[in-house]
């Protein structure tokens, strides 16, 4: 069968099937677009990553926190989705509506701790320890320790929910 290839410049019937080929009317020449990035704010926990090592032993994240709309940062065994409550330990990262930065420890999704203001520069440590006890820290400090023990291999994972948040420095 041979093959049909037409361009047509009649824009009322672009899809004109000839045979068994389709064939397409002929587009105006569009200007010439420079490349660029668009950033979409879809607010919502649709963001995240998960770190490439895994740890199975005591182990523990620290990072700091510049001011975010939304972000969750713990361990977990695995990164099952961009949901908090898939996130068995770890940080909340909120901002006031007077853009002050707050954080609450949260274990799959509840607030174990209250919230509470911190610096841009403050350091945020979540350490498992030996028999599987979890301990957050800010600034050198334990703000909460678990009620629960951790085990397994586990992943660091953070959570993002505007566009322009991030994580700072993470070790």
């Amino acid at each position: 069968m041979a093959e049909c290839r037409q361009i047509l410049n009649d824009p009322s019937n672009p899809h004109e099937v000839c045979g068994s080929c389709v064939t397409y009317f002929a587009l105006d020449p569009q200007p010439y677009q420079p490349a660029r990035v668009d950033t979409d704010p879809l607010i919502g926990w649709n963001a995240g990553a998960r770190s490439i090592d895994r740890r199975a032993a005591s182990c523990y994240v620290e990072f700091d926190m510049p001011a975010v709309t939304g972000a969750v940062v713990g361990l977990a065994p695995e990164f099952l989705s961009v949901m908090p409550e898939d996130v068995p330990c770890g940080f909340f990262f909120e901002r006031s509506a007077g853009g002050l930065p707050f954080y609450s420890v949260v274990e799959y999704g509840v607030q174990v701790t209250a919230p509470a203001q911190h610096a841009d520069t403050a350091l945020f440590r979540i350490e498992r320890r030996a028999g599987g006890s979890v301990h957050y820290l800010v600034g050198g400090s334990t703000v909460h320790t678990s009620a629960s023990t951790l085990f397994g291999s586990l992943v660091v994972v953070g959570l993002l929910y505007a566009a322009g948040d991030g994580v700072g420095r993470a070790a």
